[in-house]
């Protein structure tokens, strides 16, 4: 099920990353890396997100409980797509940073 409305306060999510609280996933390091990008980037690419990037919230397959929310946004010189997740009590969750 997808919803037009962000799970996740964004800038809660980016206090989260600016302080060091994240996880990028092994499929999202392999995204990122394939592009050329390192975790520093994929840390950069989320506290550059806008509210108005915001595509799409739906449920994690792997962790039906949790949310997922997809940002459409320009890193460089890649358009993006980043999903994240977060627990309560966190950290972030880079799920995913895929080419546009």
């Amino acid at each position: 099920m997808t919803r037009g409305k962000a799970a996740y306060n964004l800038e809660e999510v980016k206090r989260w990353v600016a302080g060091g609280a994240f996880v990028i996933t092994l499929q999202a390091r392999r995204d990122a890396y394939g592009l050329g990008l390192d975790a520093r980037d994929v840390r950069d690419c989320i506290l550059g997100l806008s509210a108005g990037e915001f595509h799409k919230s739906m449920r994690s397959e792997a962790v039906p409980e949790l949310d997922q929310d997809v940002y459409q946004t320009v890193y460089g010189e890649f358009e993006l797509y980043v999903k994240l997740q977060m627990r309560r009590d966190g950290p972030v969750v880079v799920v995913s940073s895929k080419l546009r």
